[in-house]
């Protein structure tokens, strides 16, 4: 108990440095596949900890089809530059404050 109350003060101290503005949680489910059990998971720990540590977060889901991308190669990037879709995954995750990982 004494951890989830410590948990909740660095949140909210983040929270507050940042103006109080309200903190984004981006979740990813390292699968692109609908039934899979890392999505399921990553959206129950998501749920609970919104719940138990800040209920006002903006969480969000990263689903991994919508930024679908070739294998990463250097020459193909000095050739044609970083492709958007990896570039749009990027700024997702730059954007949140805090990423909960499911793999």
């Amino acid at each position: 108990m004494q951890k989830m109350v410590a948990r909740r003060k660095l949140l909210l101290n983040l929270r507050d440095a940042q103006g109080g503005s309200t903190m984004k949680l981006l979740s990813i489910p390292a699968s692109n596949s609908i039934q899979s059990i890392n999505g399921q998971l990553v959206r129950l720990a998501l749920d609970w900890t919104t719940d138990m540590l800040d209920a006002s977060a903006d969480k969000a889901v990263l689903d991994l089809n919508v930024y679908e991308m070739p294998i990463y190669s250097i020459d193909r990037e000095k050739a044609d530059g970083v492709p958007l879709a990896a570039q749009a995954f990027l700024d997702e995750i730059a954007a949140a404050d805090a990423l909960l990982i499911s793999f």
